[in-house]
Parts: C-alpha cells; sequence; structure tokens
C-alpha cells in the first residue's frame, strides 16, 4: 500500500484537530471547549486523550491541569482530582505518570500482577517495608506517603535521589506495591496523594472482571508476591522500578506473549495520533529499530494505521485512519486564528521531533537547566495561534500578591501581529490569569516586538 501524501500543515491540523486544539468551522472542526464543560467534559476529555501526564512543577498551575485547561470549557483542578475518590480515573505509568481513564485500568492489571511476581532486587531491601506499608492501609485505610515509614529505615541511592543521598524505604515501597497494583491512588490534591487498596477505590464490577482477581494475603499483600528472598523470573514483566517509576512497564517475553506489549502500543497510537517509527518510546516499550518497524507494517498491512508521506519530511509517519482521513483533506480548511498556551508536557509536545517536523518549531523544555543557560526561561511554554507555534512565553504565578508574571515572550522570526492579533493574545493572557485566580497579569522581562499592546492587564 502506498503512503498518502500530505503536506505538513495539513499532518499537523489532523494532530491538532484529534488532540481537541483547532477550530475549523468549514470543516466541522470544533475546539473541544467549546462542547465539553465541567466533570463531565473532564471525564470525556480524559477518555479522548487516553492519558494525561502528571508533573510536580508549579511555575504555574500543574501541567496536567493545563492540558484540561485548554480542552474542557470552564476547567477547575477539582474536575480532574475529584475523579479519583470517585473510582472514575487512576493514575499509571505510560507516557510517564499520567492519569488514565478508568477503563484502561484492566489493561494494565496483567502488567501490574506480573511486577510483583516477577519481582526485582530491591523487593529484598524493602520487604520490610512492604509489609509496613500493606499492614498500615490494610487497618487503618488510606496512607500518604509523609505519614508512614518516619522512624526508618533510609536507603542510599533508591528513588528520585542520587546514590550519595538517603531517603525512606517506605516511600520506595508505596512505589513498589503502586506500580504492582497492590495500591492505587485514592486521591490527589496538589502534589500530595494518598493510597488505598483497589478494592476500596474501583467499581466492584470493575474489580470482578480482573484476572487474576485481587485475594490479599494475611500481610495485607495480593497473594502473588513471592517471599523476600525470590527470584525474578527471566523474560518476566520489569519497570523503571521503585528506584524510578518513570515510563511504562517492559513486557518481557511473558508479558509479549499475554499481548501485554501490543495492547500498549495501540494505546500509544491512540494517544499520539500522528507519531513516526523513530521513537525509541515506540508503545512504551524498548523495542529495536527493525522491530518498531515491523509492528507498524504489520497494523498498515491490516488496516489499523496509514503510512504517511509528508512533504518535505525524510521519515515516515503514520497515522490512525482518522487522523489520516483528516490530513487527507486538511489543506483546504479555513482556520479560526484562536490561542491557546501549551504546557510543556502535553499531548502535542511528547515528541520533540515530531513538533520540529510539524510545526517547523523547535522547542525545548528548560526547567532543568541551569539559569545562566537558559534561553527562554524555567517554564517556557509554547503560544499556538491557529494551526500554527509561533512564539513562547516564561510564566510565573505570584502567588502572594494574585498575579501572573509573564517573565518572557518571545515570537519567531517573521512573525508578524497585528492588532486583532495582539488583542487575541491579550484576551487569552485574561483568561489564562482568570483560570488561575489572579487578579493582574504584567508582561515583564525580555519581550519581543510587537507582543502584545499592553504590558499589563486587570482580569475582568
Amino acid at each position: 500500500m502506498r503512503p498518502l501524501a500530505v503536506t505538513a500543515i495539513a499532518a499537523r491540523r489532523a494532530l491538532l484537530a484529534q488532540h481537541g486544539l483547532l477550530n475549523a468551522p468549514d470543516a466541522g472542526i470544533t475546539p473541544w471547549r467549546r462542547e465539553l464543560k465541567g466533570r463531565a467534559g473532564t471525564i470525556e476529555a480524559l477518555g479522548r486523550l487516553r492519558c494525561v501526564q502528571v508533573d510536580p512543577v508549579s511555575a504555574v498551575e500543574r501541567n496536567h491541569h493545563l492540558v484540561m485547561y485548554n480542552r474542557v470549557g470552564s476547567y477547575r483542578p477539582s474536575q480532574l482530582d475529584n475523579l479519583f475518590p470517585a473510582g472514575l480515573a487512576f493514575e499509571y505509568l505510560a507516557n510517564a505518570r499520567c492519569i488514565l481513564p478508568l477503563e484502561l485500568f484492566p489493561g494494565f492489571w496483567p502488567l501490574m500482577r506480573m511486577i510483583a511476581r516477577n519481582g526485582r532486587k530491591e523487593r529484598r531491601r524493602l520487604w520490610a517495608s512492604l509489609l509496613e506499608v500493606a499492614g498500615r492501609v490494610r487497618d487503618h485505610g488510606p496512607v500518604q506517603p509523609r505519614h508512614v515509614g518516619n522512624q526508618g529505615p533510609r536507603l542510599m541511592g533508591m528513588g528520585y535521589h542520587t546514590p550519595d543521598e538517603s531517603s525512606k524505604a517506605s516511600g520506595r515501597a508505596i512505589d513498589l506495591l503502586w506500580v504492582a497494583g497492590d495500591l492505587v491512588i485514592s486521591r490527589r490534591r496538589g502534589l500530595e496523594k494518598s493510597y488505598d487498596f483497589p478494592e476500596r477505590v474501583l467499581p466492584p464490577e470493575l474489580l470482578a472482571a480482573l484476572d487474576p482477581a485481587p485475594h490479599r494475603d494475611e500481610h495485607g499483600l495480593l497473594d502473588c508476591w513471592p517471599e523476600a528472598g525470590g527470584r525474578r523470573r527471566k523474560g518476566g514483566v520489569g519497570a523503571e522500578g521503585p528506584s524510578r517509576p518513570w515510563s511504562a512497564p517492559h513486557a518481557g517475553a511473558e508479558g509479549r506473549a499475554h499481548g501485554a506489549a501490543d495492547w500498549l502500543l495501540d494505546l500509544y497510537i491512540q494517544a499520539y495520533q500522528v507519531f513516526e517509527a523513530g521513537d525509541f518510546r515506540l508503545g512504551w516499550q524498548k523495542h529495536g529499530a527493525d522491530r518498531r518497524r515491523e509492528l507498524l507494517a504489520e497494523r498498515v498491512k491490516d488496516g489499523r494505521l496509514v503510512e504517511l508521506a509528508i512533504e518535505g519530511v525524510k521519515r515516515p509517519y503514520y497515522a490512525t485512519p482518522e487522523a489520516a482521513d483528516l490530513a487527507a483533506r486538511a489543506d483546504a480548511w479555513e482556520v479560526e486564528p484562536e490561542v491557546r498556551f501549551i504546557p510543556p508536557l502535553d499531548n502535542l509536545l511528547w515528541r520533540r521531533r515530531r513538533v520540529a517536523d510539524l510545526f517547523a518549531f523547535d522547542y525545548t523544555w528548560e526547567v532543568y537547566r541551569k539559569p545562566e543557560v537558559r534561553r527562554y526561561g524555567y517554564y517556557t511554554m509554547p503560544i499556538l495561534y491557529g494551526d500554527r507555534l509561533v512564539g513562547r512565553l516564561d510564566p510565573k504565578l505570584d502567588r502572594e500578591h494574585g498575579r501572573l508574571v509573564v517573565q518572557m515572550m518571545q515570537f519567531e522570526p517573521g512573525t508578524r501581529l497585528g492588532k486583532r492579533d495582539r488583542a487575541r493574545i491579550e484576551a487569552e493572557l485574561d483568561r489564562f490569569a482568570r483560570f488561575h485566580g489572579a487578579k493582574s497579569w504584567t508582561l515583564a522581562g525580555r519581550i519581543s516586538a510587537g507582543a502584545s499592546g499592553r504590558r499589563s492587564g486587570e482580569v475582568p
């Protein structure tokens, strides 16, 4: 089957439409936030995106809430947070730590349980803490990491710490119990998470359909854990582990035999919509280049994917049939110039090469760079204008004084902004500040020419 030839403009329009960020009324494409409202809209948006990445950085509101803010009308952070105690969403490892719709939980369940069965070297070091945490939840209900294990033990080089730093063994035990499915996040407020048994949080009908069904031993652990000194089985499922739980569990031979790797690739495709085979994390797994091409070729052959030949881009791209159908027609669309400020870990930005190929935009999140080498700022967010990424801003919420400070706003070379364009950007600054509860916003620091007609504004 010959690749579908499309322009980069058409491909990015299809991507934006599938991610709820495009307004092309003549094609029947409207941004999700026009139709999705409140709690019900939040649930629907999460289902369409498949997963939303969680991040603790709080220069402004956190990434997962900014993703929803751009897609759900009148969105408030409580609308996503409250899905956890209601048993309507869960948190697990996909693109990284992500919030996912509950319907996906059974797909991750076999991976979780294989982690427990196969274990890792950390289990021996953590066994006493695993029992302590499980017993605490069994006897007293949901646990927050800061409330357990404060008397020790402490271990070196675990969690998010360097080899010469120590951290609570109980915190790492919670991470391991979480990736293994013994615990789920039952409540999230800012950075604070509560963990509980899934049997107390998830709907009974979902639990009844899980295989194997949850069953706990006298310690409060699900019953497929080996003893403390048990050996890891060859070819089993692994994860980045409690030491660094960054991405989806690795499905070894056992996981592949049960279809877990294929299931994860299908979920990846649903979340990305348009992508290329060069991603070494394709399907959130560690496939070699030849295997990645083979997996995608299989899906093209049976119609689950469409290969794209994008004008001016050497590497082949792939799209879901729905996204490919949009791309085939998108050149003719009339796109309305709406403004969005895109958070650094938005689904749209997950693959930087895709951003460069489709938008001709070079984006690097500089939060982990030293201040003296940053070009654009700590929390740089791309500015989406219609179907183009036209610039960047570096916002910071001054919570003490109730104002939003834009420390940098810079536009791409050749970007020309007329009076109406600047008015649209200012209107989005108003809206962005209002979402954060700020009474005003200020453009400070380095501002490129024509960035805005105003340097400050009161929030209407």
